[in-house]
């Protein structure tokens, strides 16, 4: 068994930022998050190329419901899935073993069609490790209207020829 000399990296592109170590190459958007594009091992997307990259893989879902919230007019007691766009992106550690990114979606009092709450998206890659892991940290604020989460989910629009 050989040892694995591949390291991490890390690119800005237009748009986007690429996670690569040379397994897997992970294409997100930016500020927004969206998982645009996944490559293993020199393969093609494996996610839909013909959605646009907004609609291919989004990390967090939160369905809530909106019963709390103070619309005009208001909505009813039911069930709302939200996909969380980022709006700040942020590379939060980086070296020969790891990268892991941020992107970031704050609540603004004005926009009343956004859960309240403060999204935090992560994004962590591992070198010689053939996936990624992700995760989200959620902030409310005692201020802020009331916010029920009844799950949060991880969704991939895979290509259906490969």
């Amino acid at each position: 068994m050989g040892m694995d000399t591949s390291t991490s990296s890390f690119a800005m592109i237009h748009l986007g930022v690429i996670l690569d170590n040379g397994l897997l190459k992970l294409k997100l958007s930016t500020p927004a998050g969206m998982i645009v594009a996944i490559h293993y091992n020199g393969t093609p997307n494996l996610l839909e190329s013909g959605l646009k990259e907004s609609q291919r893989g989004f990390v967090v879902v939160l369905e809530i419901k909106a019963d709390h919230f103070s619309f005009d007019p208001p909505i009813s007691n039911e069930q709302h899935n939200r996909r969380i766009h980022g709006t700040s992106f942020d590379l939060i550690s980086k070296d020969e073993n790891h990268i892991e990114v941020s992107f970031l979606k704050t609540w603004k009092y004005d926009n009343k069609d956004d859960p309240p709450i403060k999204v935090d998206k992560r994004y962590v890659m591992l070198r010689g490790c053939s996936g990624f892991y992700s995760y989200a940290i959620y902030q409310h604020l005692e201020e802020w209207p009331d916010i029920d989460i009844e799950q949060t989910r991880l969704a991939f629009k895979l290509d259906k020829t490969l």
